[in-house]
């Protein structure tokens, strides 16, 4: 995977008048890469993009073909682009024109889906987290195979 062409892809986009940022994600949820700033902890992506996968699944489970959501808040909106080995979330001011945006997010589809497959195809580790090199727990809080119980990605104790 080469991680300095995402990187292009995404940072292209801020050309758009209005793009504060964005992030790829796999389908499954696990982020790829992101042009965001520094306040955006990897750490964050790891419930951001299980939910943005979830929704979107949840989108399309009535048969429908889902390739974007548009999720508006009071200060920005979230553009969510699915493809076909990916989704693309852009953060943006709420009067960004759309017409460019969508033209912007078809172009960067199209870079980012071959850097995906290349993933895909000889997976090498997600963007790391901090959190993996956390210690795992005593035995005591071990599953039954004696690996550490989660929910949503954090540890449970007893």
């Amino acid at each position: 995977m080469n991680q300095a062409a995402i990187s292009r892809a995404l940072a292209a986009l801020r050309d758009v008048a209005g793009v504060h940022g964005s992030f790829v994600l796999q389908q499954s949820g696990e982020l790829i890469g992101k042009d965001l700033p520094a306040v955006f902890h990897d750490e964050l992506f790891v419930e951001v993009g299980a939910r943005l996968s979830r929704f979107v699944e949840t989108l399309a489970a009535d048969g429908d073909e889902v390739s974007s959501a548009i999720l508006r808040f009071d200060e920005h909106r979230l553009y969510v682009t699915r493809f076909a080995h990916g989704l693309l979330a852009v953060i943006t001011a709420n009067d960004i024109n759309a017409a460019a945006l969508r033209m912007a997010l078809t172009l960067t589809t199209r870079r980012l889906e071959p850097e995906i497959v290349a993933l895909l195809r000889s997976p090498a580790p997600p963007v790391a987290s901090s959190r993996s090199s956390v210690t795992p727990p005593p035995p005591s809080v071990a599953g039954s195979h004696g690996v550490p119980r989660t929910y949503r990605g954090r540890v449970i104790s007893g």
